[in-house]
């Protein structure tokens, strides 16, 4: 999408399938801050997000011979979602599986002590505590990411509209509980 980005995801992903590997980098600058804003949409972590983010850019240059010359953000979007669903899966998988080590599966299923994103002002918190799994994505990507609402509802299969209702009912909904948590 070319409004989005100051390069064309369209034109570095065509350089990365026609064998030219330096493309990869630009890649990288181009789209990872809108696609860390997508992992941590699922993580809600900063670690297991940027894990997700590394092994998305892994997946697309393995795939680079899929990509059909069109719709690159998108592509990479899919890419990217498809894997951090699959790590939630494994991740659920692995606590679920855990049952030897009590000590363990307890320390896997709460993240309480796992890093997160800077949040001094607790606001990221309050999203997670006040917003719905959508509503809490739809302002991590357009806030934190700085995806535009047309692209996020292209790839949540939404219309725009819908979207930017649901971006400023989350913000409603934020500001109300955080001005109850500061009283």
């Amino acid at each position: 999408m070319k409004g989005t980005f100051s390069v064309d995801v369209d034109k570095i992903l065509l350089q990365l399938k026609n064998g030219d590997n330096r493309a990869m980098a630009t890649l990288y600058d181009a789209t990872c801050k809108q696609l860390m804003s997508i992992c941590y949409g699922y993580f809600h972590d900063r670690q297991l997000s940027e894990d997700a983010l590394s092994e998305s850019y892994i997946k697309i240059y393995k795939e680079i011979d899929k990509f059909g010359g069109k719709n690159g953000f998108n592509w990479i979007y899919t890419i990217t979602k498809n894997l951090c669903i699959n790590l939630l899966k494994k991740k659920k998988h692995d606590v679920l599986t855990d049952f030897l080590d009590e000590k363990n599966a307890t320390l896997l299923i709460d993240d309480s002590s796992s890093p997160a994103l800077e949040d001094e002002s607790g606001i990221i918190e309050c999203c997670r505590k006040v917003l719905k799994e959508t509503e809490f994505q739809i302002v991590i990507m357009h806030a934190v990411g700085g995806i535009k609402f047309k692209e996020i509802a292209k790839v949540l299969n939404k219309l725009e509209t819908s979207v930017r209702w649901t971006y400023n009912n989350a913000l409603n909904k934020i500001r109300k509980n955080y001005k109850r948590e500061e009283d």
